[in-house]
């Protein structure tokens, strides 16, 4: 029972050679980066003139990350 459990805390991040630490900090890490990079989104789409590559240059970097591992 108990090793079904942390199975389930574990199998997914053991699946793509991590720790479930090394899984919680590179999960969270995206995440914040993704909610910055959407707000950031948003104030270009009102003033144009501001961060014209930040959001494209997020998702590069996002996608390279992602790739490498």
């Amino acid at each position: 029972m108990l090793k079904k459990a942390l199975g389930a805390f574990t199998d997914h991040p053991k699946s793509n050679s991590m720790s479930y630490l090394q899984h919680f900090a590179f999960a969270i890490s995206t995440s914040v980066l993704l909610i910055w990079t959407g707000v950031v989104g948003i104030i270009h789409a009102i003033f144009p003139f501001l961060f014209k590559t930040d959001t494209t240059d997020t998702i590069r970097y996002l996608n390279s990350e992602i790739r490498r591992r």
